[in-house]
């Protein structure tokens, strides 16, 4: 079953229920949140207290207030849906960027920023 035209940033519960033989009757219920996505995410490398940092940011996904972005970021080209413990994560940031401190030099990140 397909559900159309459901808003981003916005909290749905999905119930599926379904009968059986016994007239008993089976229920699952989740929540699922649909996440605006953000565009145009640039990164640029540079020092902060001595140490390597990277400057990340984005284009907000809309003139809404209230939103908030998380920027995710790993050594490991995992992605947060596979594994997200593998991965640094800095919540709540309500602007569109952020530097990201006390990185090691010579290292390769993998960036991820969602609303």
């Amino acid at each position: 079953y397909t559900v159309d035209d459901l808003k981003p940033n916005v909290t749905y519960t999905v119930e599926c229920m379904s009968a059986n033989g016994d007239n008993s009757c089976n229920s699952s219920m989740d929540m699922i949140r649909l996440l605006p996505q953000v565009q145009d995410v640039t990164v640029t490398s540079g020092v902060l207290d001595g140490s390597p940092s990277l400057e990340v940011s984005w284009t907000a996904v809309s003139d809404e207030s209230g939103i908030t972005y998380t920027v995710w970021y790993s050594t490991s080209s995992v992605t947060i849906t596979e594994s997200p413990s593998e991965a640094s994560t800095v919540e709540g940031i309500t602007g569109t960027s952020i530097k990201l401190s006390g990185l090691e030099e010579y290292t390769e990140y993998y960036i991820w920023v969602a609303a």
